[in-house]
């Protein structure tokens, strides 16, 4: 078994550390669509309903908790088909 000295176990979280640090802006980039995203989806959402005029709103909210959803679940290893297997059983 291998054992390491105090001075060598906080010199390996130090890089743990900043290894963590480095990944948490990616993270947080990858769960939050862009702009542009939400309003691709949205514009399509639209489209779908008829281009009823005053409905950009719900369009948009629509969209934005989509692919909000989709990037959770994309973080999480799991694909919204296999979420939507999970809850029906």
């Amino acid at each position: 078994m291998f054992t390491r000295t105090p001075q060598e176990r906080k010199i390996a979280m130090a890089k743990q550390a900043t290894l963590l640090a480095h990944e948490l802006p990616a993270v947080s980039s990858e769960i939050h669509p862009t702009h542009e995203d939400i309003a691709a989806l949205a514009y399509a959402h639209w489209q779908e309903k008829g281009c009823l005029e005053g409905t950009h709103e719900e369009h948009w909210l629509r969209a934005e908790q989509e692919l909000t959803t989709n990037r959770e679940v994309a973080g999480s290893g799991t694909t919204k088909l296999e979420m939507v297997s999970l809850r029906r059983r």
